[in-house]
């Protein structure tokens, strides 16, 4: 399940319910505790601002927590530092579905590690969420990279888009061309909690 729009739509619901409650567009760049208050200083809209509070939750990825935690709780921020965030990209591809030579009759696929594969997986969008392509079209995602394959993830979006439709085309005898191609590349992309972390 998910939101019409997207998962943005939480975001902005929250939002707007907590307004006025919550401050927004604003980059914290250092955490310090005196005595039993925590003094955060932040950027918003150019400059610099410093306040204090009672508790502070981090919900940053595990890599900015370490960064801001350094000074306050080493051990903490070691610890965060060593989760690991292999890169992974996403190649989103349209396609008309009448011409596509597949019924996309589910959720997509997983691809396991001991078939070789360049790709992770393909998620059937417009199959899950009908609303995500235009009546007609089809939407898949086709994942690139993680902790199997993490340079493949960094490799130019033009081979990218070429890795996805060759496994595509062998794993689900696609018969046409995407529409329109547009990749999503994220440098950090997957906490990876190895056994022990």
């Amino acid at each position: 399940t998910s939101f019409k729009g997207g998962m943005e739509e939480l975001i902005l619901a929250l939002s707007s319910a907590l307004s006025g409650a919550l401050l927004t567009q604003a980059q914290v760049i250092n955490l310090s505790k005196e005595r039993n208050r925590w003094k955060v200083t932040f950027k918003r809209d150019g400059r610099e601002v410093e306040e204090e509070f009672d508790a502070v939750v981090l919900s940053t990825p595990a890599y900015v927590s370490a960064r801001l935690l350094e000074d306050i709780e080493s051990e903490a921020s070691h610890l965060l530092s060593q989760i690991d965030y292999p890169p992974i990209s996403v190649v989103a591809l349209t396609f008309d579905r009448r011409n596509l030579g597949h019924d996309l009759k589910g959720f997509g696929f997983l691809v396991p590690r001991r078939e070789g594969r360049s790709i992770l997986g393909a998620l059937w969008d417009s199959s899950v969420f009908p609303n995500r392509a235009p009546e007609g079209k089809a939407l898949l995602r086709v994942m690139i990279g993680g902790a199997r394959q993490p340079s493949l993830a960094l490799l130019p979006e033009d081979s990218l888009a070429e890795i996805a439709m060759s496994e595509l085309r062998e794993i689900m005898n696609l018969k046409s061309e995407p529409e329109s191609v547009l990749v999503f590349k994220h440098e950090k992309g997957i906490p990876h909690y190895t056994i022990g972390h």
